[in-house]
Parts: structure tokens; C-alpha cells; sequence
């Protein structure tokens, strides 16, 4: 709870400087691909059960409790892990597809100036031919 109190005292000083916020755990997790999507909805669902148990006045043993908060708080932190793999992953792909863009841009740029400096040439040397004969 503590965390929650300055993640969002934070926040709001961040909007006071006029800066964007800064993005909390539930909103990185609310944002998973399809592939991680089921394990955080399981998490939460984990997490819903708990909630409906304490509301109807069950009580959780400290032991139990306290492997469960680890077992979600690890399963949380491993999928942000994984969306980082994959986040890292899709712009590596995508660099690597910019480069290739790239490479193949500069070549046909670099084949038009060949054929543009020949050009050039062979009109330079019409012209030197042209001066010489005249």
C-alpha cells in the first residue's frame, strides 16, 4: 500500500511539471499480447477468489498467504519479463527489416549515381571532342 501511496504521489507531481505518467505494473499488464494475456487472467482470477474468500469472512493462514502473494507477485514479474523479451524481440525484427530497407535504398541510389556519372561523362568527353574538332 505504501508503494501505491508514492507511485501516485509521483504521478501527480508529474503532471504538475507537465510530463507523462509513469506506467504502474496492472497498466504494462493490462497492455500483454495474446500469448501472455491468459496467464495474468489467471493471476487475476487467482486473485479475485482471494478477495471473495476474505469478503465472506474466510481467513487465510500466514503460511498459505504468504506463498500465494509470492506466487503472483513472481508470476506478474516473470510476464513483464517475458512482454520485455518480446518487445526487444519485435524491434530487433524490425530494425533488422529497416536495415535491409535501408541497404537496398542505398544501392539502387548508389546505381543511379553510377549510371548519372557516366552520363556526365560521356557528355564531357562529346563536349572536349566537339571543342577539339571546331
Amino acid at each position: 500500500m505504501r508503494k501505491d501511496k508514492l507511485f501516485n504521489q509521483a504521478n501527480k507531481m508529474l503532471s504538475i511539471v507537465g510530463k507523462g505518467k509513469i506506467a504502474s505494473k496492472a497498466d504494462i499488464l493490462k497492455t500483454l499480447g495474446p500469448e501472455l494475456r491468459g496467464v495474468n487472467q489467471m493471476t487475476d482470477a487467482v486473485q479475485k477468489a482471494r478477495r471473495f474468500l476474505r469478503s465472506t469472512g474466510v481467513v487465510e493462514n500466514k503460511e498459505p498467504k504468504l506463498v500465494l502473494d509470492l506466487a503472483v507477485e513472481m508470476t506478474q514479474d516473470t510476464l513483464l519479463i517475458m512482454h520485455a523479451i518480446n518487445l526487444q524481440q519485435a524491434a530487433s525484427s524490425n530494425a533488422t527489416r529497416t536495415q535491409a530497407k535501408m541497404r537496398e535504398s542505398l544501392e539502387r541510389v548508389s546505381r543511379r549515381l553510377l549510371i548519372i556519372d557516366s552520363e556526365i561523362t560521356r557528355a564531357l568527353e562529346r563536349v572536349e571532342k566537339n571543342t577539339r574538332t571546331a
